[in-house]
């Protein structure tokens, strides 16, 4: 579904990643693991098209659609979602109301109003959220975990066909891990077709995610790719090229 090929990324003049290669297909969970500074960041914000980052060598193809050229919006379009690490706030703009309208745009015609209703309040619920937040402009005065659970209720009620989690599960207590890991699940579980390309040092999200592949960045580059042991290693052994 998602295929990074070489792919190398500047801002302005500075390359920050090196050819970069690997491929997710439909229904996997990838970790990307590595530690701060070492880009992991820079390749989700390239992913989903932001302007800062520019690709200048290789390309991103999704479905096999070459999509190294399209927009943010294009991108989102054709089905990508990126969680962000740290979501930005916008005033004046309801939680509710945002939904509400990437839901119609995804639906087009199909659109009803009560079935979106039914679904973001069975959501809310899912990541304990009270109604009462939806209705508040998002991100604007919520706590940390907070943000981070607004963030998988965008996931879970859009349900995209590629998912981009960027280190959602950084800074949560132990009962907001919990709901994320829960809602990371009850998205696979709804959507087993989904791709996810989960951003994480915390060994604990293998309670939830057991990923088909993890692979190693340091300073810009992909060092090592294995199965979920490399994450155990890295973790309590630290990045130093090799985690085995």
């Amino acid at each position: 579904m998602l295929n990074i090929k070489n792919v190398t990324i500047a801002v302005e003049t500075k390359q920050l990643l090196h050819n970069i290669s690997f491929s997710i297909d439909a229904g996997k969970v990838h970790m990307l693991i590595g530690s701060n500074g070492s880009g992991k960041s820079t390749l989700a914000y390239a992913l989903m098209g932001h302007p800062r980052y520019s690709v200048i060598n290789g390309s991103f193809y999704f479905n096999e659609k070459n999509i190294t050229q399209f927009s943010t919006e294009q991108r989102a379009r054709e089905g990508m979602f990126l969680a962000l690490q740290q979501p930005v706030m916008l005033p004046g703009v309801s939680v509710y109301t945002l939904l509400k309208e990437a839901w119609r745009v995804r639906s087009e015609s199909l659109f009803s109003l009560t079935v979106f209703d039914e679904r973001i309040l069975a959501k809310a619920r899912l990541l304990e959220l009270d109604e009462t937040m939806l209705h508040r402009p998002l991100d604007s005065g919520f706590s940390g975990g907070q943000k981070k659970k607004l963030e998988m209720l965008q996931l879970l009620v859009l349900r995209p066909k590629c998912a981009i989690i960027d280190e959602i599960d950084a800074g949560l207590d132990s009962d907001a891990f919990r709901c994320i890991g829960k809602a990371l699940q009850k998205l696979r579980e709804e959507n087993p077709q989904v791709a996810l390309l989960v951003i994480s040092h915390n060994e604990r999200m293998l309670e939830f995610l057991k990923p088909d592949a993890v692979h190693v960045m340091i300073d810009g580059r992909i060092v090592q790719t294995g199965d979920q042991s490399v994450m155990v290693a890295c973790s309590r052994k630290g990045y130093h090229g090799t985690c085995r």
